[in-house]
């Protein structure tokens, strides 16, 4: 994540011009967005043309059971796939967040609802960490 602030420090350090740093920001923004449906696509095509479901549906792939998000198991262990399920709904959260964030960086919203645009992007960071710290019990189990 490249700061777009004009006082970064990390600006400095670089010694970039905030404009510069902006484009790049930009530039950065767009070819995340893109490459993340891209990511999207392929692995719904893999899992469509491969048929990779092991007897189950692909909603519940987008949309796993309730039992893969216990993180204590009483009874019986979860499905050995709650982790791909799980794996499979948090990417389409993400995909969802993304797809907000992107809409409110549009030209439009940035120059007429301003906070919108910023409250967006304070929110996304916080996404961010927290689908880290999730991953890493996600693909701990």
């Amino acid at each position: 994540m490249i700061p777009a602030s004009k006082h970064a420090p990390i600006l400095a350090l670089l010694e970039w011009h905030p404009f510069h740093a902006m484009s790049i920001h930009m530039w950065c923004g767009r070819l995340s967005f893109f490459a993340t449906y891209l990511h999207f696509v392929l692995y719904i095509a893999k899992y469509v043309v491969r048929g990779v479901y092991n007897g189950f549906t692909p909603a519940e792939f987008l949309f796993p059971p309730p039992v893969c998000f216990a993180i204590l198991y009483d009874e019986a262990p979860p499905p050995k796939d709650c982790a791909k399920m799980l794996a499979g709904f948090f990417g389409f959260l993400a995909i969802l967040a993304f797809t907000v964030l992107y809409l409110f960086s549009l030209k439009v919203v940035r120059r007429h609802r301003y906070m919108l645009f910023y409250i967006s992007h304070i929110l996304w960071y916080v996404h961010c960490i927290s689908c880290i710290v999730i991953a890493q019990y996600i693909f701990t189990l």
